[in-house]
């Protein structure tokens, strides 16, 4: 229902409620020119569960990663330039992909080809977003860009409801800067380009506990037996990197992770486009609550590498550095530790990541 008036090349509607299925939206739209008109929205959504209308692939017509980072996408970019309007949405509650959001507003204007949204708001699992975003198919490629800031996100129920489990828990802050062009996925990961980083505070890596496993590997190489069974989970206080994006290449100078016991800080780089990873990562048996309890064996700190695909990592300690501190000519005991600790630490990692995919 609305309540509507024309004269000349101008259309006034107020008053407008739409219902479909559990969703109601109100607000006013105008509409002034011949031919392609300029149109002014405002609209309020209480809610909107976007999952309900997305058409899922069939069973048996899954596609490989390349064919899919290969998709075009195909835009109806004609009559996208021909688009002229500002608009102000807001809704109450919207649901996409399992996530939840609340209180989320975006103000968005197009002209001749260039739709920017300068100012979206949001609230998500106890945090805010803040963020732009535009795209521009006035050229031949389109091209993006996306910033956001985010503010203490539940890290944990965000992932359960991402992808199925909470990898990773404690509150998160965020920034990210980016841009990219193309008409494939693979392309867009390619000219990607910006900066990103992030911070987890009072937070636990679960399905492993970094702690139990340095302190039963020492343990056996001293030839004690294992320690108490603890939970699997690995606690820290902060878990943070920063990472600068070129062509689809992000180098992390700053990747650190302080837990009780002990501290992990590295540096290194992932291809987005070959999905590849190469780090080096220093583990230092003192933490935020002192040194190891096992630390008396004599061993300070171990280097390791952590390379290869971003899903199955290789882990590979500089066991040269392990020996000359231990003294020692054995060492498988030390380096299946450090292997739990590097895939523990990626785990934490690619969670994060997680967050933006």
């Amino acid at each position: 229902t609305c309540t509507w008036s024309a004269s000349g090349d101008g259309l006034q509607v107020s008053d407008l409620l739409l219902a479909v299925d559990d969703s109601s939206l109100k607000g006013r739209i105008s509409a002034q020119g011949p031919g392609d008109p300029f149109v002014s929205l405002d609209l309020h959504l209480d809610t909107l569960n976007l999952d309900r209308y997305l058409i899922l692939p069939e069973a048996g017509d899954g596609q490989s990663a390349s064919a899919t980072a290969s998709n075009t996408f195909d835009l109806p970019v004609t009559m996208m330039r021909k688009l002229n309007f500002n608009a102000t949405v807001a809704a109450d509650s919207l649901a996409v992909k399992n996530l939840e959001l609340s209180h989320t507003r975006l103000f968005m204007e197009a002209r001749d080809g260039l739709f920017s949204m300068r100012d979206i708001t949001s609230s998500l699992y106890d945090g805010r977003l803040r963020g732009s975003a535009s795209l521009d198919v006035r050229s031949t490629v389109p091209a993006y860009s996306w910033n956001h800031a985010i503010a203490d996100l539940d890290t944990g129920p965000f992932l359960r409801a991402m992808h199925g489990q909470e990898s990773l828990t404690g509150k998160m802050r965020s920034t990210a800067a980016l841009t990219s062009s193309g008409q494939t996925q693979l392309a867009l990961r390619r000219n990607l380009n910006g900066r990103v980083d992030f911070k987890v505070t009072d937070g636990a890596i679960t399905g492993i506990n970094i702690s139990q496993r340095l302190r039963d590997g020492i343990r056996k190489v001293k030839g004690l037996p294992p320690g108490p069974a603890e939970a699997p989970r690995t606690v820290f206080s902060e878990l943070s990197a920063s990472g600068t994006i070129t062509s689809g290449v992000e180098k992390t100078p700053d990747l650190y992770l302080l837990a009780p016991r002990f501290r992990v800080t590295g540096n290194g780089q992932t291809d987005l486009v070959r999905e590849v990873l190469d780090f080096k990562l220093l583990i230092e048996l003192a933490g935020s609550e002192g040194r190891f309890d096992e630390g008396a064996l004599g061993l300070g700190s171990v280097p390791i590498r952590v390379s290869g695909p971003v899903r199955e990592p290789v882990i590979s300690p500089d066991m040269d550095a392990v020996l000359r501190d231990l003294g020692l000519r054995g060492g498988q005991a030390v380096q299946d530790v450090l292997e739990g600790v590097g895939s523990g630490v990626n785990k934490g990692v690619e969670g994060l990541k997680n967050l933006f995919k």
